[in-house]
């Protein structure tokens, strides 16, 4: 009987615990592009977006971004943003070509105060990969380990 209690408890905590965290709304601002066509940083951005809603930490609040010849937002302009939707967090991130290398760093912070709560890169040595790139960086999104490729 102890043993039923002591599962039964340890459930209802995870439980709490696992509804206390999920569903935090976070607004994804557009990528910035480098070395890529302008354009690209819409594509990439709604690839990552497509991999975090299956996240069931976040809610996600999807960036301002009129056609595909628009700039993403600046940090400034995505903390304000994510202040009008009232969500708890921001995501701003980068793609970078350097070459026939691909850099993706995404990075989380806090809207109440702008200060930095997650963030993460990945390198791609091919085109190919930066799927796996953002599907990686979106289920990982806020986790406490982290850690960038070599």
């Amino acid at each position: 009987m102890k043993c039923f209690r002591k599962i039964a408890i340890i459930t209802g905590f995870i439980l709490v615990h696992s509804f206390a965290v999920a569903g935090e709304k976070v607004y994804v601002s557009y990528f910035e592009v480098m070395g890529m066509p302008v354009s690209s940083g819409y594509s990439l951005t709604n690839l990552f977006n497509s991999y975090l809603k299956s996240n069931a930490a976040f809610e996600l609040v999807e960036g301002r971004y009129t056609d595909t010849t628009s700039r993403a937002e600046t940090p400034l302009e995505a903390r304000e943003s994510a202040e009008l939707f009232e969500t708890k967090f921001y995501v701003s991130g980068n793609v970078i070509r350097l070459e026939d290398i691909f850099v993706v760093n995404v990075s989380m912070y806090t809207t109440s105060t702008g200060v930095l709560v997650w963030n993460d890169s990945r390198k791609c040595l091919w085109m190919d990969d930066l799927e796996i790139a953002l599907k990686y960086l979106a289920m990982n999104l806020g986790s406490r380990q982290t850690t960038s490729s070599p």
